[in-house]
């Protein structure tokens, strides 16, 4: 008898014990990503609002970020109406290391795309196909162009890794970015000067047209016009909160 309560009290210390460093492990994994930026952007459509998106990014203690975004359209003038979610993860330099997005999203679309990055192979899953394919030099993820959050991070990556001429995309197609100047507005009644670059692309998914992006100083994009061009949308965007 004395055996068997012995034993029962060493497996109920041991169940104790890796309670506590399975709660240690939480708080830990909890402290160690911060949010450090979020926003949130509001969609019209001949002056009339479609819709908003809200993001947030995630940083780790080793340098990882994490951005997730959500895109609701109610209002948006099609049956199925966008609901976007994506996830993208991202090295400390901007390297994608997975993406992924799903949901209804414009032109009756349905976004169902997963992409895993290791080292030089990306395995892509995008809607209802799979391959895998080597990677090059400049490479980004994005699917359509929203969430506009993705446009955003994709810009803030041709900044930092040099001004690359093309960067090609997963799943499909390559970007191009332009830095075309600075430009002074005013909101709130304060004067902000912003960035303006045009964002395009060859058989990728953000649309026929060359968008126009302005981001601030700290790269946060403001304002977004010509999403998608006058031939699917004359979609645009504001940052909500400045």
């Amino acid at each position: 008898m004395l055996t068997v309560m012995k034993t029962a009290t060493l497996l109920l210390s041991c169940f104790f014990l890796v309670a506590c460093f399975s709660l240690v492990d939480a708080q830990s994994d909890a402290k160690s990503a911060a949010t450090i930026e979020s926003g949130k952007f509001r969609f019209y459509e001949t002056k009339q609002i479609r819709g908003e998106e809200t993001y947030e990014i995630t940083r780790s203690a080793n340098g990882e970020l994490v951005l997730t975004a959500k895109t609701d359209m109610p209002f948006a003038e099609q049956e199925s109406k966008p609901q976007v979610n994506a996830s993208l993860r991202m090295q400390s330099n901007l390297t994608p290391q997975s993406f992924e997005i799903k949901g209804p999203t414009l032109l009756e679309i349905q976004e169902n795309t997963t992409i895993s990055i290791d080292g030089k192979t990306a395995t892509v899953q995008d809607r209802g196909s799979s391959s895998k394919s080597n990677l090059a030099q400049d490479v980004f993820t994005m699917s359509g162009y929203v969430p506009l959050s993705i446009e955003m991070m994709l810009i803030r990556y041709w900044l930092a890794h040099g001004r690359p001429q093309t960067i090609s995309l997963l799943p499909a197609g390559e970007a191009f970015v332009e830095f075309r100047g600075k430009d002074t507005a005013t909101i709130s009644g304060k004067s902000i000067e912003l960035n303006r670059f045009h964002l395009s692309g060859n058989n990728w998914r953000g649309g026929w047209g060359r968008q126009t992006i302005w981001l601030d100083a700290d790269n946060r994009l403001v304002a977004a016009v010509n999403l998608g061009s006058d031939m699917e949308t004359n979609l645009y965007a504001f940052r909500d909160g400045l």
